[in-house]
């Protein structure tokens, strides 16, 4: 894919040099040729520390929140939405294809997320399910660890997802993904406070 198509739709300032992407990533040790590195801010580091390092092992651009100062840069408003969104792109729209159900709340949730799927399931509907016990596509169980997802691994499921024919996704929504904006972007078709 391009990075013109990964971009597609996302407000940025900067000089796109247009090329074939090899991936996405907000970790600059998974960077190498062809990778757009997102320079997301977390708790204990900052991603714009690692930006240089990242556009010297040749990522394809560097998507930013400030100037850098570095050849390949890309400044949005917020790393969070654009990296949601870029993965989107790239991932190619899973979430057209599905209704998200989100889950949020003290407690429950996990029972919450079983339940529902459960009833749609039994309505005819096929589902995804994507909690703190494990991911599911269909009756496959796929290993988790995180309660919700980072931007990339969740939009890598809805491709799954979606690929598998699921009509609906039912997912526990933590508080932490909420603060971090892990599923901005998610247009969710139903969200519940259990």
């Amino acid at each position: 894919m391009r990075l013109s198509e990964v971009m597609n739709g996302i407000e940025y300032t900067g000089s796109l040099v247009d090329c074939e992407v090899a991936d996405l990533t907000s970790d600059s040790r998974k960077v190498s040729e062809g990778i757009v590195f997102v320079c997301i801010k977390g708790s204990r580091s900052d991603g714009h520390d690692f930006a240089a390092s990242a556009e010297q092992n040749g990522a394809a651009a560097i998507i930013c929140e400030r100037d850098l100062g570095l050849a390949r840069q890309l400044i949005v408003p917020s790393t969070r939405e654009a990296f949601a969104a870029m993965c989107e792109n790239f991932m190619g729209h899973p979430l057209g294809k599905l209704r998200l159900i989100g889950i949020t709340g003290t407690n429950g949730k996990t029972s919450a997320t079983y339940i529902t799927k459960q009833v749609l399931e039994r309505s005819g509907h096929k589902c995804g399910l994507i909690g703190t016990i494990q991911n599911m596509i269909g009756d496959e169980a796929l290993h988790t660890e995180y309660t919700t997802p980072d931007t990339y691994e969740l939009h890598s499921l809805f491709s799954r997802m979606a690929e598998a024919d699921c009509e609906f996704v039912v997912m526990e929504v933590s508080s932490h993904a909420l603060d971090q904006g892990r599923v901005a972007g998610g247009g969710f078709f139903v969200a519940l406070v259990s």
